[in-house]
């Protein structure tokens, strides 16, 4: 019996970050996780390209733009952060990023993971990012690198 699995071995692989600039200390230090995790296991400079959009709505479409050019990759990571405000606007903003981001990885058949910090506060938001517990932007690397290694044994 054969068992696949990815490895975390960012050699030769060529990733895509697309982070939002929104909330944009702890955007940061989504997106600056995210590129340490990358070279960490081995990831060249050239091999990584950052994008930054506005704000998180604008993820699913600079994906999307960024898959229909020529340009290819093994895996993207999405990087943002929404914070519940007291209004019905995160949830739309939230669902509608989730279900894009999921739509696109399902019709390029790659791997895009979803490194977006959802919070009901600013602190649950700044622990999301990194500060303490969970980094949102170094697990996202992690599971695509880990996902386009699996892809080529696949």
């Amino acid at each position: 019996m054969k068992t696949l699995k990815g490895h975390l071995s960012a050699k030769n692989l060529r990733i895509a970050i697309v982070g939002s600039c929104f909330n944009q200390a702890m955007a940061d230090a989504l997106v600056s996780g995210a590129q340490e995790t990358f070279l960490k296991f081995g990831g060249s400079e050239d091999g990584l390209m950052t994008i930054r959009v506005p704000g998180a709505f604008e993820i699913p479409c600079t994906i999307k733009k960024l898959l229909s050019s020529e340009r290819k990759f093994d895996a993207i990571v999405a990087c943002g952060v929404l914070i519940q405000g007291e209004t019905d606007h995160y949830n739309q903003i939230v669902n509608q990023v989730a279900a894009g981001i999921g739509a696109l990885s399902l019709e390029f058949c790659l791997p895009i993971t979803l490194s977006i910090v959802a919070a009901p506060s600013a602190e649950i938001a700044w622990q999301r990012s990194g500060i303490k517990g969970c980094h949102l932007g170094v697990s996202g690397m992690t599971t695509a690198i880990e996902m386009a290694t699996l892809f080529t044994q696949i």
